[in-house]
């Protein structure tokens, strides 16, 4: 016997409540309430579900200082770490969590957009090296 269907108003209601949930979460990324792992981290509860579709291209664009052509250039070398060739619209907070990739995809994603510091302390070279404190 086949599964009873979901009644289509049923449905339109979970995909609007769905929807409105991935837009807050953006905008809240967009206005600095929410950061990227607090994304990432709600979208990993049960409650956070509807967040998983998010495509990344969109929650760099939601990222404060980030536009078209940076993300562009996130996603393109994210792809290089892991050397994948999925498209970036297949790219989502799904992909990116998905438990068989064993934490590689985050952590490259993590490598990705983090700040690269080069300078061996602050101010450097103008400011003197910081003192190694009692020893």
């Amino acid at each position: 016997m086949p599964a009873p269907s979901t009644p289509l108003a049923v449905a339109n209601d979970a995909r609007a409540r769905a929807n409105e949930l991935r837009a807050e979460a953006l905008i809240n990324l967009a206005e600095g309430v929410f950061t990227q792992q607090d994304l990432f981290e709600f979208a990993a509860t049960a409650s956070g579900k509807p967040l998983l579709r998010i495509p990344l291209r969109q929650v760099l664009l939601s990222t404060p200082g980030v536009g078209e052509a940076r993300a562009g250039k996130v996603l393109e070398r994210l792809r290089d770490l892991l050397n994948v060739r999925t498209q970036p619209r297949d790219m989502t907070i799904a992909w990116l969590l998905d438990s068989r990739a064993g934490g590689r995809r985050f952590l490259a994603w993590l490598d990705t957009v983090s700040p690269i510091r080069t300078e061996p302390w602050p101010g450097f070279p103008w400011a003197p090296a910081p003192t190694g404190g009692a020893r």
